[in-house]
């Protein structure tokens, strides 16, 4: 059956300056920074999917915030994400929004000059993936990407007890992975040559 999504921005590539400082990525690991074109979605079962397409590496790169409920606050064209372990910033229209994990506060402190509360938005589950790009228009890759994902498949990494995981396909540069909340398990697997990583 196929999987009802809604759109709720596409962008050409934009360039702007963003806020963080090099002293930030001295308190924590990284971010990962992305600039260009991005894509989101949100599924129907209340899972929000941003998807940038790295030409650079010829890649989908794909950040997952699961959900129980859709409360997603409205957002604008994306211009830039960055992104952490256990969570991601994005700048839409010169308002920045954090998705990430209950259990990331700290990391949203920060950036409390930057983020208001109302845009503030915790889940169950963060995940990153990469696929190869392809010929289809970008819309349809990310609805086969989450078509994908949803289905069913035994964990090959994770499992029942573990809160993190990744996994790789080599054959064709596709990889991922997932950090997950308290009463929820990490799980990663290859199907049909691409890695997906997810909660359960």
């Amino acid at each position: 059956m196929k999987t009802n999504l809604f759109i709720l921005s596409f962008i050409i590539p934009i360039f702007s300056i963003g806020f963080l400082s090099c002293d930030l990525s001295d308190k924590i690991s990284y971010p990962i920074k992305y600039k260009g074109k991005f894509l989101s979605l949100i599924s129907e079962k209340n899972d929000l999917f941003i998807q940038y397409e790295n030409l650079k590496d010829s890649v989908y790169e794909y950040f997952i915030l699961q959900k129980d409920v859709n409360d997603f606050p409205k957002i604008g064209e994306i211009s830039e994400l960055y992104l952490y372990e256990d969570g991601f910033y994005v700048n839409a229209e010169s308002t920045w929004y954090f998705y990430g994990l209950k259990e990331v506060e700290e990391l949203h402190k920060l950036f409390v000059d930057s983020v208001e509360n109302e845009n503030v938005t915790h889940g169950f589950g963060v995940g990153h993936n990469i696929t190869e790009l392809d010929d289809s228009k970008t819309i349809s890759s990310m609805q086969r990407f989450i078509e994908g994902y949803y289905k069913s498949h035994k964990c090959e990494s994770g499992g029942e007890g573990a809160t993190k995981c990744s996994t790789s396909a080599h054959n064709n540069n596709s990889s991922c992975s997932v950090s997950c909340s308290d009463g929820y398990y990490a799980c990663c697997y290859i199907r049909m040559g691409t890695a997906y990583c997810e909660c359960r």
